[in-house]
């Protein structure tokens, strides 16, 4: 369900094309939300809307609706139609037929209706739902269990939170994984369940106990709770569910109907009885495959700590880790940490959990652990420290002074030598040497903190589209929140979006205030130099970010200088410097700079023209054409003083521009100038469809985003008959 289907209802109907559009779904699932909104979208559209709900819908109240629909355009929004009456449902749809300026939206469980378009309501993501119940006052890890409870059904979260008490609401008490409606709603779901018997309710306990449903696995449970004589007793005890509508045989499965039947069978009876019920099933999950399954149960059946079933959870949770299951597994080791009694235990849970969250880029997660850490021991404090600086930047709690210790063979393996790989990692990004960090760090089991620093050297390596399809994975894996990793990755993606020509992606980045290797925190200004079309950035180094290690900083202070003092030869120097050090886009830019000093100082054109080559050359086979334009301005430069600049002026071969059609090309010289789509259209005689078509087919082979990127990446070619294909104008931005 969206809103373009809405807006497609009234478009319709105000064509006089009357419509029928059913939204269906389980109880709270959001049905009643779309017939608002689809009012409040009706009135814009200036529909008379009238709202009724099926249990009051009459002949009489049908006949009344219709009637007005006759005057004029008219929406009628049916809450509940699966409980009106048939004859006035005939009524409302005839309607649709005899007058076309009709709009009817309804909304059922069911979307077996005759003539309607059903369109059924998808479960919101839990994220979406936790930030629902957090409006309500629910604290965070009780809104995550109700969240995760409801499976994206937001008025059964609802009502799970208004079911907690007041301290597991405010996260003082532990919310259990399946837990209780609200009071009002249970009672009547109650008493449904209840009319089937005792012996029904207390296999539908069992069924719902049960994550998988699994009829094989609750049959057994059921036969060592003497509930099943072994003759086939437990098919019969599912009958009279069957027939009620409750549950459904679904292969293997004991499936049910409504999610709020199943929270409300699994609290028909006593805790004790479901404790029973999850030690039974329990023992079904015998196969070691099921592992999972029989350790999820003997925690549920637990009436107490137990180091056995936080030894069985971490079991458990390492195998979940090894798929790549990274939050789950911290969440299981967290539950291990819980159900611990001996304190070596618990501390072992929560540094694993610690490590998981980390793993995953859960660094507020992360950070509630270690609060939970005694910090007695080396690794708890190691922990701690290494949690603070990639969730705050913290680095002045102690973990340095750890984790640069002498550590012994244990510590190299724990938490220290974890801590101190990661901190030399970052140390070898920051100061330029990539060489080994892009062999030693690879592949997506990585921790964001540990790719950071692959990416960073990819960067530095030359490798710039690696290092933005890195980034841009990366960060949109991480889970939501700030955190000093984050931001991170949020300046190394405005630093390389302005390598590639993305000015807009990164003007508004943040200019970090501790010299950050790479200068992603300058990036910003860079930007800005190139979106405002500056003649010159020669003679303003605050463009340059200077780091705090060798040879990066050796470049860099060298490159500020040549600024500073406008001398073309220091800058020429920063260049061959870097290229020693393989720092290939540092070395372009050194000579790009020197090329724009010398233009202003009267070097000789020879020279400038070969810096230019030399700086074109090697910042174009990094894929860094940020500084096209640059080079076009260098050019210009150098003619205003009298002096022409002919490489510079003459832009580097491009074949993915010389793969484009024609046809393409002429809508990319025609966007370049800054005309809108329909404006090319009318220019090019198309339909703005055939534009839209072309101009996606551009973006893809140029691997561009933009209008604004294509201006860049046209300015001043030439298409295939020799025609100039646009120039560059504020215009394109649009």
């Amino acid at each position: 369900m969206n809103e373009e289907l809405l807006q497609r209802l009234f478009v319709d109907a105000g064509n006089d094309e009357g419509r029928w559009l059913l939204v269906h779904g389980s109880r709270g699932s959001g049905k009643s939300w779309w017939l608002q909104r689809a009012g409040d979208l009706a009135e814009r559209a200036g529909f008379a809307v009238h709202r009724v709900n099926g249990r009051d819908l009459d002949d009489a109240r049908a006949a009344s609706v219709v009637a007005a629909a006759a005057v004029g355009r008219s929406c009628a929004l049916i809450d509940d139609v699966d409980l009106a009456p048939t004859s006035a449902v005939h009524t409302v749809r005839a309607a649709i037929g005899r007058s076309g300026g009709v709009a009817v939206l309804a909304a059922a469980t069911s979307g077996a209706f005759e003539g309607a378009l059903a369109v059924r309501v998808q479960p919101l993501e839990d994220d979406r739902v936790v930030a629902l119940l957090r409006t309500r006052g629910v604290a965070a890890a009780a809104a995550d269990r109700c969240a995760t409870a409801a499976g994206g059904n937001p008025g059964l979260a609802v009502s799970l939170a208004d079911g907690l008490s007041d301290d597991q609401r405010a996260d003082r008490a532990l919310v259990p994984d399946l837990p209780r409606l609200a009071a009002h709603v249970a009672d009547e779901l109650h008493a449904r369940l209840s009319a089937l018997g005792e012996p029904a309710c207390r296999a539908l306990m069992v069924a719902a106990a049960d994550d998988r449903g699994d009829l094989v696995a609750v049959r057994a449970a059921l036969l060592q709770l003497g509930e099943d004589d072994g003759a086939g007793a437990a098919a019969q005890l599912f009958d009279g569910a069957l027939q009620a509508g409750v549950v459904d045989i679904v292969g293997t499965r004991v499936v049910f109907t409504d999610p709020w039947l199943r929270l409300a069978a699994y609290h028909l009876v006593a805790p004790a009885s479901r404790r029973a019920a999850h030690r039974a099933l329990a023992g079904a999950y015998s196969a070691p495959r099921q592992g999972e399954a029989r350790v999820r149960h003997l925690v549920a059946a637990a009436s107490g700590p137990s180091d056995d079933v936080a030894e069985a959870l971490l079991v458990v949770a390492a195998a979940s880790a090894r798929r790549g299951e990274r939050a789950a597994a911290a969440r299981m080791a967290m539950q291990a940490a819980d159900h611990s009694v001996e304190p070596s235990v618990r501390t072992t849970s929560l540094l694993r959990a610690v490590g998981w969250y980390l793993d995953g880029g859960d660094y507020a997660a992360a950070g509630v652990a270690t609060a939970e850490l005694d910090g007695l021991e080396l690794d708890e404090q190691v922990a701690t420290a290494e949690v603070r600086s990639l969730l705050y930047g913290d680095d002045e709690q102690g973990g340095d002074r750890l984790a640069n210790s002498p550590l012994s063979e244990r510590e190299l393996a724990s938490w220290s030598g974890r801590r101190r790989q990661r901190s030399d990692w970052w140390a070898e990004a920051d100061s330029g040497r990539h060489a080994r960090l892009i062999q030693q760090i690879g592949g997506v089991a990585a921790a964001p903190a540990e790719l950071w620093a692959r990416a960073i050297a990819l960067r530095h390596g030359g490798f710039v589209r690696d290092a933005m399809e890195l980034t841009e994975r990366t960060l949109g894996a991480l889970p939501p929140g700030r955190s000093h990793v984050r931001q991170r990755w949020e300046l190394l993606a405005a630093d390389l979006a302005v390598l590639v020509g993305r000015f807009g992606h990164a003007a508004d980045a943040v200019l970090a205030d501790d010299g950050w290797q790479l200068a992603a925190g300058a990036a910003a200004i860079r930007a800005r130099f190139e979106l405002a079309r500056s003649p010159s950035m020669a003679r303003d180094g605050s463009s340059i970010a200077v780091p705090r290690r060798d040879p990066l900083r050796s470049v860099r202070t060298a490159q500020l200088a040549g600024l500073t003092n406008g001398d073309p030869r220091l800058l020429v120097a920063a260049g061959d410097e870097a290229d020693r050090n393989g720092l290939p886009i540092e070395a372009g830019e050194a000579w790009l700079m020197a090329a724009e000093v010398a233009a202003l100082t009267g070097v000789a054109a020879g020279e400038r023209e070969q810096l230019l080559a030399r700086g074109r050359e090697v910042l174009h086979r990094c894929a860094v054409r940020g500084w096209d334009l640059r080079l076009q301005h260098i050019a210009a430069a150098g003619a205003a003083a009298g002096r022409p600049t002919g490489t510079g002026a003459v832009p580097a071969a491009d074949p993915a521009l010389d793969a484009l059609s024609a046809a393409e090309w002429r809508v990319a010289a025609a966007v370049a100038g800054g005309l809108t789509n329909r404006e090319v259209a009318a220019t090019l005689f198309l339909s703005v469809k055939t534009v839209d078509f072309h101009l996606q087919q551009i973006y893809r082979k140029l691997a561009l985003r933009s209008r604004t990127e294509l201006a860049v990446r046209v300015a001043g070619r030439t298409g295939p008959s020799g025609t100039a294909r646009g120039t560059i104008t504020q215009g394109a931005a649009r």
